[in-house]
């Protein structure tokens, strides 16, 4: 039973997600917003009585829900959406190890994207120091155009890249 109910929560995760799913901040009626509105857990016990529970169709049978703000620094990445059928499922010792969870997603989350970060800047360094290294080793002021247009066309990725020169008379 639990096997076949965990197999639906994630064949209903992949479902919002190849919709795109989203909740806007703004949206009322909505724990997920609230929470990333006043950057805070919030929990429901009894979504009942909630007067900020969103229902969604295909988690008809949500009885209580939590919200954790995934938050990096203080940039809010993003918010952990957690229902159960169970009234009262998101106590105290529940509520402190889904935060914990959510503290440990939002700093892979920011650590992910300082690495893509990093990694992006240091294959420009390298793409700008090949493409100096090329120039410096060019004889004449022609071979540094070629090069410097080859390289520029290579790099972003454009069929046909132009250099106009325009030489002051006199």
């Amino acid at each position: 039973h639990r096997a076949a109910a965990e197999h639906r929560a994630q064949a209903v995760g992949q479902q919002l997600v190849a919709q795109g799913h989203r909740i806007p901040i703004d949206l009322e009626n909505s724990l997920v917003a609230r929470a990333a509105r006043i950057r805070q857990s919030v929990a429901y016990q009894d979504v009942s009585n909630a007067p900020h529970f969103l229902p969604n169709p295909l988690l008809p049978s949500t009885a209580s829900e939590m919200a954790v703000c995934l938050m990096a620094r203080t940039q809010l990445l993003g918010v952990l959406d957690v229902q159960s059928d169970e009234v009262g499922r998101f106590g105290p010792e529940m509520q402190t190890v889904m935060e914990t969870l959510g503290r440990q997603i939002a700093i892979a989350l920011s650590n992910a994207r300082l690495f893509g970060e990093v990694e992006r800047t240091s294959r420009r360094e390298q793409t700008l120091s090949m493409i100096s290294q090329q120039m410096q080793a060019a004889l004449n002021l022609d071979e540094v155009l070629q090069t410097a247009t080859r390289e520029l066309g290579r790099v972003l990725r454009v069929p046909h890249t132009a250099i106009a020169l325009r030489v002051p008379a006199g």
